[in-house]
């Protein structure tokens, strides 16, 4: 016996088409059109509870059963899956975590009091007249207190960075390292006061250390380590010519170095945290250039 199942949408429907030449050779009916046909073989299924059975000139024994409810559940399925995945693939997307929402703002004094969270105070004080020192002084703040909430803050977003696949470990160690800077740049804008371009600032006495040639030019021999270079064609053969080997270079950058953020201590310009935290990436980058000579 073979048993077909069909769906709800009779329109749909193409066995009928396929049993009619059986029910025409076993089956005494008058001649209709087609979709009467259809029409009729159904209202018989109906009253049948659903089933009809046919017998071929052959034997063969032919059973239609409609079931209407599981077709339905198989269509609601099929539509609630679709569904399901229409929605689920905007959703994967937006929930993809992006670097950059783990990298915090610190293009300005503003940015500063965003980041600690409290701008809207902030700018509160600020359009009552008071100094970005007064604020951040009524806010609770001094420079140290400052920057070493905003330290803690950075670290914790880029650790959650890192946490999520989004930096390796030295591309995190680099990052602190970055936005710390940034950070420190901008607690001593706020605590350096607004009295005018006498003030001493911190640029004046970070060294500058992004090249070979700055290297020569913190040394004070750079007119000299340009000549010499354009005969020899070799650093490492230029600081020969000068005096130097790797280890006294690095000696004579370390000391310039160690004397100039001293002086910005001194001044106030940063803290005894800030000064050693700087001596020592300062240093680093003496190292690597030092590499890069010899």
């Amino acid at each position: 016996m073979k048993q077909l199942s069909f769906g709800k949408m009779r329109k749909y429907l193409l066995v009928p088409l396929l049993v009619l030449p059986l029910l025409f050779t076993s089956v005494s009916c008058v001649p209709a059109d087609e979709a009467e046909i259809i029409e009729s073989l159904f209202d018989n299924v109906a009253s049948m509870g659903g089933e009809m059975t046919f017998v071929t000139n052959d034997g063969k024994v032919i059973t239609i059963t409609v079931n209407q409810e599981e077709m339905a559940a198989d269509q609601n399925g099929e539509e609630e899956c679709n569904g399901e995945n229409n929605t689920d693939k905007p959703e994967n997307k937006d929930n993809c975590p992006e670097l950059s929402d783990y990298l915090p703002a610190l293009n300005c004094i503003e940015d500063v009091f965003k980041t600690l969270g409290v701008w809207e105070s902030a700018e509160t004080l600020r359009d009552q007249g008071l100094t970005w020192t007064h604020v951040a002084e009524e806010l609770g703040y001094n420079a140290d207190s400052m920057y070493a909430a905003l330290q803690m803050i950075i670290q914790n977003q880029l650790q959650q960075a890192r946490a999520e696949g989004l930096v390796n470990q030295e591309q995190y160690e680099y990052k602190v390292n970055l936005y710390c800077e940034k950070a420190m740049k901008w607690v001593n804008k706020i605590f350096a006061g607004e009295a005018g371009g006498d003030n001493p600032q911190l640029s004046d006495y970070l060294p500058t250390l992004n090249c070979i040639e700055d290297f020569f030019r913190t040394l004070g021999v750079c007119e000299s380590a340009d000549v010499l270079y354009d005969q020899l064609q070799d650093w490492a053969l230029v600081a020969g010519e000068l005096g130097y080997n790797a280890d006294t270079m690095y000696a004579a950058l370390h000391a310039i170095i160690e004397a100039q953020l001293h002086e910005a201590k001194t001044l106030g310009l940063i803290t005894y945290e800030q000064y050693e935290y700087k001596l020592a990436h300062y240093s680093e980058k003496a190292l690597h250039w030092i590499n890069e000579i010899f």
